[in-house]
């Protein structure tokens, strides 16, 4: 309602750049496109003015800084990654945007009517030249906000004490060194330590995976408590879990196990899963059993005396 973006394009064009290039997004029911167009007609750069846009992640991802407003945009702005300036248009955006700035997460110019044209071009030009800030701006919103957000809120809405987070790079090392715990080893078919350069290459052949889900079990006070994951073959998948060494006996394997299964039979049509417990590992078996596996056989795997145990999407009524 102030346009404040037409005092940001002003300021825009005081930096008089010809190889910035500018995206402009405004609300269907902006009233002054008019003035808008009107100053971009005398800006030195390429512009796109952009109206009711639906891409907003991918305009986010296109750019090296944004100038904004401290509305809710400022969080998706942090996730991003991406450097922002921000302007209190609101009396309820001067604390997001108070508080960005002492995180050290933006640049925070104050409340619209006390900042000009030149003081947002100042602000502006000093962040484009510092490759260094840029990057420590981007590194703090990113460690802000890493979009579990929804997970978390759903987790305590229901009660729950565990949800799922994609595994990602990062957790390369720490599965590594969860497989390679001793307990890990000698409830696991193949029992000998694991070499990093082979875990390396198992990795990120799971992780590109399609038919691979591989989650990280996070805890109600954001610990990461255990690993699942599920190889699809089909309609048909093969679970594997395992539980933290600092976490276990107390009740995260099957929780885990439950949650991972509805999750899977939510997003996939698998109406089985499989799942293959040494025949000494009384522990594993009772998890199994907790959630609603039945034992249907023995068998062996890689010459070891195993249960052979089975979950059916019909039985998904029965998993609490």
């Amino acid at each position: 309602p102030e346009n404040v973006t037409l005092k940001v394009i002003k300021a825009l064009n005081l930096i008089n750049d010809p190889d910035l290039e500018v995206k402009i997004v405004i609300g269907p029911s902006n009233p002054h496109i008019e003035s808008l167009q009107k100053e971009l007609s005398l800006s030195p750069f390429t512009f796109h003015l952009l109206r009711s846009v639906s891409n907003m992640a991918e305009l986010m991802a296109w750019a090296d800084v944004a100038i904004s407003a401290g509305g809710s945009t400022c969080w998706e702005l942090a996730f991003m990654g991406l450097p922002t300036i921000i302007i209190a248009l609101a009396d309820n955006q001067k604390p997001v945007t108070e508080w960005l700035s002492k995180k050290g997460a933006a640049v925070n110019l104050g409340w619209h009517i006390n900042v000009s044209p030149g003081e947002i071009e100042e602000n502006l030009r000093s962040l484009l030249c510092d490759k260094e800030r840029l990057a420590d701006i981007s590194l703090r919103g990113k460690e802000l906000v890493d979009g579990e957000g929804v997970a978390r809120t759903l987790m305590h809405i229901k009660g729950e004490r565990l949800r799922l987070r994609p595994v990602c790079e990062e957790d390369c090392k720490l599965i590594w060194e969860w497989a390679n715990d001793d307990e890990t080893r000698r409830a696991s078919f193949s029992q000998s330590f694991i070499p990093w350069d082979e875990h390396i290459e198992w990795f990120n052949k799971k992780l590109n995976d399609p038919d691979h889900l591989f989650f990280i079990l996070i805890n109600d006070e954001e610990k990461e408590v255990g690993q699942i994951r599920y190889s699809i073959e089909g309609e048909r998948a093969v679970v594997s879990c395992s539980v933290a060494p600092d976490y276990r006996n107390l009740g995260y394997g099957s929780e885990g196990l439950r949650i991972g299964t509805k999750k899977l039979f939510h997003e996939r049509q698998v109406q089985k899963i499989d799942a293959f417990v040494k025949v000494d590992n009384l522990i594993s078996l009772k998890t199994f059993q907790k959630v609603g596996f039945k034992k249907i056989a023995d068998c062996f795997v890689n010459g070891m005396k195993s249960h052979h145990l089975v979950l059916l999407r019909s039985d998904l009524h029965e998993i609490n």
